[in-house]
């Protein structure tokens, strides 16, 4: 189906068409759309459709406004509300630079000099800078567990700055940039692939705190973007997992300006999964908990123009109860007694309809699993990205689009089950 086809308004030509159908709007919140035609079209078929369910325009515009900011981003959203400022590193480059080459000169004036002294010196500084490296990384998860595992603390935005810092030191002496347009040769492993740990704190909107045991809590809303009711429960997450794997299969929708990359095998595709294990709590304290998992479904491909830069989409999503959980008690929370959504829930969700093609059934399977797809999934080179900050055998920090630090731990690959 074309995009077109979702449609079937016909609009008058003019530049007042818009402002006449929604009169409460000085410009259209929902659309993402530039083309003024497709504007008009995506604002008249959303606040129709909010229109018919009941929803007024204040919910309407509100609820397009947080789906605007909340799908563009998708889970790349911005925490923090302010930039740190710039922090010394804790070790200048060129100065340390400047201080083996002079050390060196001053070698070369002596007659007992020769290629071996040459390559002490180097050899010296080669240790240094892998022991500076190796410090920095320990300060920056140091950073992580004392700000809990938020990336917008100044004292973690220091660590960062310093590690990379140390990094560049480190290229000095061992080439250990990273280019996501490279691929290793036959047989040897992709450094970004691999199975990954989160690290740092989850990074989901209205966060309500921590439990006993540390973990974050959220809404079912907040963490599944509204697409599963009943939204109001309560969950505690245990993990939050990133496997990373190149994959021959060419996924069923694909943003329009990465079409032509990924249906030409211009680039390596990826998968690029959201895996989350969490629990759900009932409020009463009175029904055991349930334990489920979460998987956004992703995937990303190299940027041409920028060598450490992975250009990401998501395609649909599926939610689901894990091995240990009891399938009838979890059909009673999801089935067809589960609450219906509030107008703001609802509002939310057509928006994410109109905009992104969102298809979201209540239906659910007899395993208990419930899924939803995204027909016009957004993505671009340059849109929404991650940047490989870091990298090495068992650590990555990455930086989104929005300036906003992830950090993963990889997950050694005896433990991950098949």
């Amino acid at each position: 189906m074309h995009e077109s086809d979702h449609f079937v308004t016909e609009l008058p030509e003019g530049g007042d068409t818009l402002n006449a159908m929604t009169p409460f709007l000085l410009s259209p919140l929902a659309p993402f759309e530039s083309l003024s035609q497709r504007v008009a079209e995506a604002a008249a078929k959303y606040y129709g459709e909010c229109a018919v369910e009941g929803i007024p325009p204040k919910e309407a515009d509100a609820a397009a406004q947080e789906s605007m900011a909340q799908f563009k981003n998708w889970w790349l959203r911005h925490r923090a509300t302010s930039k740190p400022k710039s922090q010394q590193p804790i070790l200048n480059v060129d100065t340390a630079d400047e201080g083996m080459n002079a050390t060196i000169k001053r070698q070369k004036s002596n007659k007992s000099f020769d290629e071996l002294n040459v390559e002490k010196i180097r050899l010296t500084n080669m240790a240094a800078a892998r022991h500076l490296l190796d410090n920095c990384k320990m300060h920056l998860l140091n950073a992580l567990a004392d700000t809990q595992g938020e990336t917008s603390s100044p004292k973690f935005h220091k660590a960062v700055n310093d590690l990379v810092y140390a990094r560049r030191m480190s290229n000095n002496f061992c080439n250990t940039d990273f280019d996501a347009r490279k691929e290793p040769a036959d047989g040897e492993p992709h450094a970004f692939d691999g199975v990954w740990l989160t690290v740092s704190k989850p990074n989901y909107s209205e966060c309500l705190g921590q439990n006993a045991d540390g973990e974050y809590m959220y809404t079912l809303g907040r963490l599944s973007f509204d697409m599963f009711r009943p939204t109001s429960l309560l969950c505690s997450i245990q993990g939050l997992f990133n496997p990373v794997f190149v994959t021959d299969h060419t996924p069923d929708v694909i943003p329009r300006n990465l079409r032509t990359d990924v249906q030409e095998n211009k680039s390596t595709l990826r998968t690029y999964n959201i895996v989350v294990a969490f629990t759900i709590h009932s409020n009463d304290g009175k029904t055991r908990p349930l334990q489920g998992v979460m998987t956004n479904y992703g995937y990303v491909l190299p940027d041409p123009n920028t060598p450490n830069r992975f250009t990401v989409f998501f395609t649909g999503g599926l939610l689901e109860p894990n091995g240990e959980t009891d399938v009838t008690e979890w059909k009673n929370i999801f089935g067809e007694a589960a609450p219906k959504r509030l107008l703001s829930e609802r509002a939310r969700l057509l928006a994410a309809k109109v905009l992104l093609g969102a298809s979201v059934s209540d239906a659910m399977e007899d395993d208990g699993s419930m899924s939803y797809f995204l027909k016009r999934p957004i993505g671009g080179h340059g849109s929404t990205y991650m940047d490989v900050i870091y990298l090495d055998e068992t650590l990555r920090v990455m930086k989104s689009q929005t300036d906003t630090y992830y950090v993963f731990s990889r997950v050694p690959p005896q433990h991950v089950q098949e």
